[in-house]
């Protein structure tokens, strides 16, 4: 009985030592706050990661706060790419082949991200894009999934530092922050566009409404400077079921883990393509894909499918049947992006007659 009573303190104690209001970016000075821009490739789970292992890496003192490990050398040499991934794929990645930097906010040095227009170059790991060898490989140490518990969440990022946080995308998340760039996203709606992974950096209490802090990987004209917040503890879009933590070497070895230990229980497949079921959902994005794919005036058209996936912005796959003025048909398969402007481009069309 006292025992459990001894228990029991240590563990309240726990819980109200996390402060109200949290913060990596003032918790750990120079260490938490760059932002990078995935743009047209389905990467986040990438991104998130390599993002959190270089923040991790600067608050125990293994690489200095201007280091930024490339995403692209996991994209070009894992089974995963602009199709969407998992975060386990990039940790594994980064504890077995390790991570090599990039500059400029990855737009230079050895490994810079090539894969922004949606596809990926040939993999030619250990190498620069210059043929050199890497200057520096960094290693991770381990990785697991987090439970839905808020204080286990809180409490590892409090003590850690950053971690990846992955959710579902509704239609209302990007008009919320096109209007609230500053505000906290209490509530989804519409359709579902898709899986995304962020860093999940803090938390707090703002006007009653308790929220957690993330880094998006969309730029810094995305929301509050790529940050934004969402409500905390109502598990809103999935967001505290798929909570996940990688550890650098150090942190490894600090907390008695097994160098090389992957522990995963609840993940799931983000930045992938989403099928629509409500196709007449998508009119507008299906005929902006037939007449950027077409320039012939089209008479009518039957949708077979549209697939939707959330990059900074959001990619549309579109299958139709289109009718000419000449009254041939045509089996129409297009992929346009749409930023987060709201403007569209053409990205891939294949057109072939019936």
């Amino acid at each position: 009985m006292k025992v459990a009573i001894i228990l029991m303190t240590i563990f309240l104690v726990g819980a109200f030592a996390l402060p109200t209001n949290f913060d990596a970016r003032t918790q750990w000075p120079g260490c938490v706050n760059t932002i990078l821009d995935q743009e047209q490739c389905g990467s986040c789970w990438d991104f998130c990661s390599v993002e959190s292992f270089a923040n991790r890496m600067c608050i125990t003192g293994e690489a200095s706060g201007s280091t930024i490990i490339s995403p692209e050398p996991i994209l070009e040499c894992s089974r995963y790419g602009c199709g969407g991934g998992y975060p386990k794929t990039a940790w594994n990645y980064l504890i077995n082949t390790g991570g090599t930097t990039c500059t400029n906010l990855c737009k230079g040095g050895c490994a810079p991200y090539d894969s922004g227009a949606g596809t990926s170059p040939a993999c030619h790991a250990g190498k620069c894009d210059s043929g050199a060898a890497q200057p520096v490989t960094y290693y991770a140490g381990s990785f697991q999934s987090l439970s839905r518990n808020v204080n286990q969440i809180q409490t590892e990022l409090y003590n850690n530092g950053p971690l990846q946080a992955c959710f579902t995308v509704y239609n209302n998340f990007y008009t919320y922050f096109s209007l609230h760039p500053k505000g906290i996203y209490t509530a989804e709606s519409g359709s579902n566009l898709g899986g995304h992974c962020v860093k999940l950096v803090g938390w707090g209490v703002d006007s009653g409404q308790d929220y957690w802090l993330f880094a998006n990987s969309w730029g810094t004209s995305w929301g509050d400077s790529g940050f934004f917040r969402m409500a905390r503890g109502t598990n809103l879009c999935g967001i505290e079921n798929q909570v996940t933590e990688g550890f650098t070497k150090k942190q490894t070895i600090a907390h008695g883990i097994a160098m090389g230990t992957i522990n995963i229980t609840n993940e799931i497949m983000t930045g992938g393509w989403t099928n629509q079921q409500s196709v007449e959902d998508f009119e507008a994005e299906v005929i902006a894909a037939l007449d950027l794919a077409i320039p012939e005036k089209i008479v009518d058209h039957i949708v077979r499918s549209v697939e939707t996936q959330v990059v900074a912005g959001i990619n549309y796959r579109v299958q139709s049947v289109a009718t000419l003025e000449d009254g041939e048909k045509v089996k129409v398969v297009s992929q346009i992006h749409r930023n987060l402007a709201g403007e569209i481009s053409l990205m891939s069309k294949h057109i072939s007659p019936l």
